[in-house]
């Protein structure tokens, strides 16, 4: 015979049977006595021993399975992976961490699995790494959480396995991201005038405002301040007007206020800067510079990809739409440029030549205009036509006298180059000494000294006047007085 078991060397419900087979010899003895003996004989063996094992298959299985984890950052959108976590078992210098997970963008923690060979429960402790810590602007949760996991024989060689949250329904880590705030110099203006020197009376205003939305609401909302003082930390609204005034140079500059801009926030914070125009512009003669210039601040706490928990700004002006090639040129300032023009009229001076005890005749007296240098400034040139020219005829003026008028000489056009100068001539009468007949004039020994004044018309000052200070012999040399 053999001897075997049923299911031998099969696997089923976690039992795998014994495939062994035995061999046994039966002899069958007639007694003689009308019964039979029988004998049973193993071979090979002394028992026929048949052995079974009961298996049970591993189980893995992850916490967060079963139970909801969430991770939530106050102060900036999560990343994902971002945060790291820990299942431990046991305390102390006995703990052990048995698995680990992290969060994805939107919250959710997923842990990995532990893999269970056997029944019997485990108590878990389920934490942040980092935990109750402070880290490039992080502030870490120390919550902990206890979880019991239970597993259980199911008696046909598997295992179930059930995870309990203690006390609460959820596993909510809070962390917050806070960052230091970033200070950058106030917004700076740049103010050309060209056609005339500044005056004490001059004055630029310019006024500082949000460009979009955004910017509005940060600036509203206190996100964007301005320190009241270079030295000062205390902040409150940002400055929005500036004046630049008086007599300085042709290129100037001032700034939206003296303390820094200060930022709480990352971000990008545009703003325009334009120069008002005043109610009267049209009589000043100055053309107003009308673009806008904008000032960009871009605020982050990233570096290297990384945020840091440190802000930073960085500052750019923008003058492309700009009036002059060189306030296009212009970064580090919003630029602009008035140009001062004006112009005017003089219309002459007369001279008179007088002529006593014979007929005065057409051409009979040679005269000259000479420019002059005055006080470090040179007259134009006159005209070629009164830089030498003769008398006219005379007209009868009794008494045997005759007078010759030859009027509008030194005749100009001014343009704001001539802006407040006072301009010297000197007229000459070519003569040698009194011979032929003529005695000529003991006041003006030969020269007469011309000073004109050419200035802004007080009510529009785009337009220019002249006024003639003095026509006499000059005592003196103009040169040096």
């Amino acid at each position: 015979y053999t001897l075997r078991e049923a299911k031998g060397g099969t696997t089923s419900n976690g039992i795998s049977y014994d495939g062994k087979t035995y061999t046994i010899v039966t002899t069958i003895t007639d007694n003689g006595d009308g019964t039979l003996g029988a004998a049973h004989k193993l071979q090979g063996a002394e028992t026929a021993e048949f052995k079974n094992s009961y298996n049970l298959t591993p189980s893995s299985s992850s916490v967060t399975d079963q139970i909801a984890a969430t991770k939530v950052l106050d102060g900036r959108d999560l990343k994902d992976g971002e945060f790291s976590f820990e299942l431990v078992e046991g305390e102390g210098e006995d703990a052990k961490v048995v698995a680990t997970g992290t969060n994805n963008a939107e919250g959710k923690i997923t842990m990995s699995a532990v893999k269970y060979t056997e029944a019997g429960a485990h108590t878990y402790t389920l934490r942040e790494a980092k935990g109750g810590t402070t880290s490039k602007g992080i502030t870490y949760s120390d919550a902990k959480f206890t979880i019991v996991t239970t597993i259980t024989d199911n008696g046909d060689g598997t295992l179930s396995v059930e995870h309990k949250l203690q006390n609460v329904e959820k596993a909510i880590f809070e962390n917050t991201y806070t960052v230091t705030q970033a200070t950058s110099a106030p917004v700076n203006v740049q103010k050309t005038f060209t056609g005339r020197a500044w005056e004490t009376s001059d004055a630029f205003d310019f006024t500082l405002t949000p460009a979009d939305d955004a910017t509005r609401d940060a600036v509203k909302n206190k996100v964007v301040t301005q320190r009241k003082a270079t030295d000062s930390d205390e902040t409150g609204d940002l400055t929005t007007k500036v004046e630049i005034a008086g007599a300085g140079d042709a290129t100037r500059s001032a700034t939206f206020g003296a303390g820094d801009l200060v930022f709480t926030k990352s971000g990008t914070y545009t703003f325009n800067v334009n120069e008002t125009k005043p109610t009267d512009a049209d009589k000043t003669g100055i053309a107003y510079d009308g673009h806008t210039s904008t000032v960009t601040y871009t605020v982050t706490d990233i570096e290297n990809g990384k945020h840091t928990g440190k802000l930073t700004a960085s500052v750019a002006y923008d003058n492309k739409q700009a009036t002059t090639d060189a306030d296009r040129q212009v970064t580090d300032a919003a630029a602009f440029t008035n140009i001062y023009a004006a112009s005017g009229t003089y219309a002459g001076i007369d001279v008179t030549k007088t002529l006593v005890g014979t007929p005065l005749k057409n051409g009979m007296f040679p005269f000259t205009i000479e420019a002059m240098t005055y006080n470090g400034t040179t007259a134009p040139e006159p005209a070629d036509t009164d830089k030498s020219f003769k008398n006219t005829v005379g007209k009868d003026d009794g008494d045997d006298t005759q007078t010759a008028t030859m009027s509008g000489k030194l005749k100009m056009n001014f343009t704001q180059l001539s802006y407040n100068k006072v301009y010297v001539y000197k007229v000459s009468e070519a003569h040698g000494a009194n011979a032929g007949g003529y005695t000529y004039d003991t006041e003006y020994p030969g020269d007469a000294y011309v000073l004109i004044a050419v200035k802004p018309n007080p009510d529009n000052k785009g337009q220019l006047y002249t006024c003639l200070l003095y026509t006499s012999p000059s005592p003196r040399d103009p040169k040096t007085s």
